[in-house]
């Protein structure tokens, strides 16, 4: 699933976005969202990991778009993505420039990453 949403804001960097990100994937108060981040983590597991009140488990990626709607991923994320595609995986860049975020799924953006040979993808072609 991909998508677009307008935001009137700022975020100063993706640490600041992360914070949005994670009220605006756990709106539902019965929600529970867990911020993935430690040496001991497998490599190229997503940022988030939310467990809804259904009990189901939902992964989100992180990223952040300076020029052009350009972003990068680590070299063990898109291996990661295809590893593991039962996960559901969604990538979400806010993209700076034109304040919008992008939704994106991982499996397709990790798809584009393989197919270009390149860790850099644009938000805004996907």
């Amino acid at each position: 699933m991909s998508g677009r949403m307008l935001l009137r804001t700022e975020f100063q960097d993706e640490q600041d976005f992360k914070r949005w990100c994670m009220g605006y994937v756990c709106a539902n108060k019965s929600d529970t969202i867990f911020e993935v981040e430690n040496e001991e983590k497998a490599p190229g597991f997503p940022d988030l990991l939310k467990i809804d009140y259904l009990g189901r488990a939902f992964f989100y990626e992180i990223k952040f778009a300076r020029k052009g709607g350009r972003f990068k991923f680590e070299s063990t994320q898109p291996r990661f993505y295809k590893l593991h595609p039962n996960l559901n995986i969604q990538v979400i860049v806010w993209d700076a420039e034109i304040q919008v975020v992008h939704f994106i799924s991982a499996l397709e953006a990790a798809d584009k990453v393989l197919t270009k040979s390149s860790l850099t993808l644009n938000a805004r072609e996907i």
